[in-house]
C-alpha cells in the first residue's frame, strides 16, 4: 500500500476524479472512434447507429450480477 502526505487538496481531488471517471473516457474514445469509422465507409444514420450500440453494449464494463443475469438468459427488469 502506498500512503503519502497529501501537499495539495487540488491534485489529490483531480487524481480521486479521474481515476473514477477512467471508464467513462476509454468509452468516450472508442465510441469516437466508431464513429469516425462508420462515417468512413458511408454508412446510413440506422446502421451507424446499430454499430455504435453494439459497440457499447460489447465494451462496456457490467457489474457481476449483471453478468450472471446476461450468461443465465434471464430478464433484466
Amino acid at each position: 500500500m502506498d500512503i503519502q502526505f497529501v501537499l495539495n487538496p487540488y491534485c489529490c481531488i483531480m487524481y480521486i476524479v479521474s481515476y473514477i471517471s477512467k471508464v467513462e473516457r476509454e468509452m468516450g474514445t472508442l465510441s469516437k472512434l466508431a464513429q469516425e469509422e462508420a462515417r468512413d465507409g458511408n454508412m446510413d444514420a440506422l446502421s451507424e447507429l446499430r454499430q455504435l450500440g453494439t459497440i457499447y453494449l460489447n465494451h462496456r464494463e457490467m457489474s457481476i450480477m449483471e453478468g450472471v443475469y446476461r450468461v443465465t438468459g434471464m430478464n433484466l427488469i
